[in-house]
């Protein structure tokens, strides 16, 4: 569920140029939940 709301995110991030770019960047350097999990601990 997480990956796939993370991709999700991502991908709407690069279809609409309003969002800002560093929300889908950071998205696709670390596409794993490992700084996720990290941020929550």
């Amino acid at each position: 569920m997480t990956v796939n709301r993370t991709t999700a995110y991502a991908t709407t991030g690069i279809a609409l140029p309003e969002q800002p770019a560093a929300a889908p960047v950071r998205a696709v350097r670390a596409p794993a939940p490992a700084p996720v999990v990290r941020d929550l601990r």
